[in-house]
């Protein structure tokens, strides 16, 4: 498998012989086993094997491979990782483990302080998980807001998911050293909106297990392992929670959005300003605004489809975006947005197989991001990454002003 990369490379977060932006797609790394686990405005982390490798941050260091493996730290296999506009900070491990990662500038390695070796370990551990709850999912927004799941799953009961919100990175661990959030039986313990610790949080339930959680400037996503999306933020920026509100109040509540409650989702993705859903059936839903400072909207955030009578088929925060490679109806099957910008993996298929496949990006383009070897103000309708066409793209992602995706290294249509 092959990474290929770019787009803002300031921090050397790309590419790591030049500070330069990264106009078309640059393979930046190759391995048996290649993953993409997290990327931020000026930092990115991959998996390589077995090797965390992490590259860029505000110290714009060369890459290193953080301490962090199966053999140096069995008791964390990281699940999710989250973070922030200047990069990782911390991991969730399968089991609900909770890890903060060491901020040292240079050497950009992980710190276990519950042991006397730290040097050797990867991550610090803050807290411990019981079952039948544990925590799965942080996600940091742009405005600092903090969002934070904790899942439930035992026999004879309904599966649900326990979704609190602080206002700092800080308040959240301030919190949960405090005032834990299992009694000891195990039990969830539903804290009023200030608990002991005098930190104020917000506190919901919604049925079924959390699978994604994703945030953009003002808003929060949440996918649930069943296919429903959840969405809530800032009630002044109603476009971007994709679902229209009753009273300002309603906007900071999870709430399904009506348009998708009757698709079945599988990933969703959120910038800064706009979100994300791909559908069990290869379509693409997007929905929010263009940024502030971009004068820019991609077409179909701003398209009414005038030729249908029919104006249930057109939301009014949902759109749909259609993809077609060579005139044929393509099926999306991977996607990521960036802070302005969208990438969309696509292929045509016939009896199963595969016909023609192809890598297309939309929005702002002044530092590279779309990856078409120059640099555009902006780009309103979806164009083709030449440089990957009938590439196999098995993943795909963004990071503010960045793109990046993973490919099969040989690559044929039919495969």
């Amino acid at each position: 498998m092959d990474i290929y990369a770019w787009g803002f490379n300031a921090f050397r977060q790309l590419a790591q012989h030049t500070e330069e932006d990264i106009l078309s797609p640059l393979r930046i790394a190759s391995a048996d086993n290649a993953q993409i686990l997290f990327v931020s405005w000026s930092e990115t982390l991959v998996l390589l094997n077995k090797s965390y490798r992490l590259l860029g941050g505000a110290s714009s260091c060369l890459s290193s491979t953080i301490g962090l493996s199966e053999t140096s730290c069995p008791d964390v296999i990281p699940a999710s990782f989250f973070g922030a506009h200047e990069g990782v900070q911390g991991c969730i491990s399968g089991t609900g483990q909770l890890f903060f990662l060491d901020t040292h500038p240079f050497k950009r390695s992980m710190i276990d302080h519950t042991s006397s070796t730290t040097s050797s370990k990867a991550f610090q551990r803050f807290g411990m998980n019981l079952d039948p709850i544990k925590l799965t999912h942080i996600s940091i927004a742009g405005n600092s807001r903090v969002a934070v799941t904790f899942c439930e799953k035992s026999e004879g009961t309904p599966p649900r998911t326990y979704i609190l919100q602080f206002g700092t990175v800080e308040e959240f661990r301030t919190w949960y050293k405090s005032h834990p959030f299992f009694d000891t039986s195990g039990k969830a313990d539903p804290l009023p909106p200030t608990s002991s610790s005098g930190i104020r949080h917000s506190f919901y339930v919604i049925p079924g297990l959390s699978s994604q959680l994703v945030s953009g400037a003002t808003s929060f996503g949440l996918l649930t392992s069943t296919g429903c999306i959840y969405t809530w933020g800032d009630s002044r920026y109603v476009r971007c929670l994709g679902r229209p509100i009753a009273d300002l109040s309603s906007a900071s509540i999870p709430t399904q959005i009506p348009y998708l409650s009757e698709t079945r989702v599988e990933k969703i993705a959120s910038g800064s300003w706009m979100s994300g859903a791909l559908s069990n059936e290869g379509e693409l839903f997007i929905w929010g605004q263009g940024n502030p400072s971009s004068n820019g909207e991609i077409a179909a955030l701003r398209t009414v489809r005038e030729e249908t009578d029919n104006e249930d088929e057109e939301d009014e925060f949902v759109k749909e975006v259609c993809v077609t490679i060579d005139n044929l109806r393509a099926c999306v099957y991977d996607f990521g947005i960036g802070s302005g910008h969208l990438v969309v993996a696509a292929e045509v298929n016939n009896l199963e197989k595969v016909l023609k496949r192809a890598l297309f990006c939309a929005g702002q383009g002044e530092i590279g991001q779309l990856g078409l070897g120059q640099k555009l103000q902006f780009l309103a309708n979806l164009a083709e990454v030449q440089e990957l066409s009938m590439k196999r793209v098995r993943s795909v992602a963004c990071g503010g002003n960045n793109s990046f995706v993973v490919v099969d290294s040989l690559s044929t249509v039919e495969a």
